[in-house]
């Protein structure tokens, strides 16, 4: 796994390691010389996974240059091919996920399920898709950082101790995630994007990948947006990259694990799995990514005790093959132009003629 490295408490120098990517060179440097990575002075280490999951995060601060004293320093190596792709990160998914849900399945489960193959192209396609849209927001959010909110505001939030920033961090990115994730249900036009994602009828930890591009560019804006723009150190927001990361990917997983008392604060697979469920009661809860009590406080929350989550997927057929899944937004959209649908937010018909939920895609007819 190719990792990021920065040593935290301390803008000294570090000596480059040639597997490690240097964001103050950007994409277009020369390998760094080789040399084992040091201490620079009193501080500790932090390592970070890099690959498009990650990548998009740092890149705009040298998009924009240098940040001056608002983000401490964050250097390491360069970085390969197969680490945009998230190779490393995949087979070590694979040796973590698979044989855990073999262990505590929640549902009888293939591995070669349906629909792998197009998993497989969303997660070694999208990475490349989703970094040029997010490297845009951060961007932006960069320069707001710098150009629009007060030096003194920025500089004091940036200069909070590491262990202080991180549980700030997952706090207001949980909470852009939570509001993009519940736009993207409540919006007629968002929900054909986020279909995509929940048309996975058979759930398990690959499912995470399964999203539009302009899904995945929405939430991450809404969770990244705020830290840049706040001045939060690159450090922490990488801390929060991280968890988020192994976080998505066990959340889908097809596993029974419900946390106990701890599932109204944390979100937990049994949790988000109601949100993916196709029952009428569990449609549009559940939007928290990290912190179910989000979703307890903004009244959306839904896990009923003594039931699990079995059925999943959408009102109607879905594309199957990844191409068609990226242009069913576009098409969805086109179909209800040519229709005259009005703009307001109605119910769609179900082919039953039952007036169905408004999350529901509209089938493209």
């Amino acid at each position: 796994m190719r990792l990021i490295s920065t040593e935290i408490g301390s803008s000294a120098p570090l000596a480059h390691h040639p597997d490690r990517f240097d964001l103050s060179r950007g994409l277009a440097s020369s390998p760094a010389p080789t040399g084992e990575l040091e201490h620079a002075g009193s501080c500790s280490r932090l390592t970070v996974p890099f690959n498009a999951a990650t990548a998009w995060a740092f890149l705009p601060i040298d998009a924009v240059g240098s940040r001056g004293d608002r983000l401490p320093a964050f250097q390491g190596g360069h970085f390969e091919m197969r680490d945009l792709l998230g190779v490393n990160q995949l087979l070590l998914a694979v040796l973590i996920f698979v044989p855990f849900e073999r262990l505590f399945a929640a549902r009888p489960q293939k591995i070669f399920r349906r629909g792998l193959l197009t998993d497989m192209a969303f997660l070694f396609i999208n990475g490349w898709l989703v970094l040029a849209g997010v490297i845009a927001v951060t961007t932006v959010a960069i320069l707001v950082n710098q150009s629009v909110l007060p030096a003194a505001v920025t500089q004091t939030i940036g200069n909070l101790p590491y262990l202080v920033q991180v549980p700030i961090v997952i706090l207001i990115a949980d909470l852009g995630i939570y509001w993009t994730h519940r736009i993207l249900h409540i919006v007629p036009a968002m929900w054909q994007i986020h279909s995509v994602h929940h048309a996975v009828e058979e759930l398990d930890w690959l499912a995470a990948i399964h999203q539009h591009p302009l899904d995945v560019i929405f939430m991450k804006a809404g969770a990244l947006f705020p830290l840049y723009a706040l001045g939060f150190s690159t450090e922490a927001i990488g801390t929060y990259l991280l968890v988020y990361f192994w976080q998505t990917w066990l959340v889908h997983a097809n596993v029974r694990l419900s946390y106990g008392p701890l599932r109204y604060i944390l979100v937990s697979p049994e949790f988000h799995h109601w949100h993916h469920s196709s029952e009428a009661e569990a449609r549009d809860k559940n939007f928290a990514g990290f912190i179910s009590f989000y979703d307890v406080l903004f009244g959306s929350a839904y896990l009923p005790k003594a039931r699990k989550a079995t059925t999943f997927g959408v009102d109607h057929p879905m594309p199957t093959k990844y191409l068609a899944l990226l242009a069913y937004p576009f098409i969805a959209w086109a179909s209800k132009r040519k229709r005259n649908d009005p703009p307001a937010i109605q119910p769609q018909l179900s082919n039953g003629g039952e007036p169905a939920q408004p999350r529901h895609s509209a089938p493209l007819s």
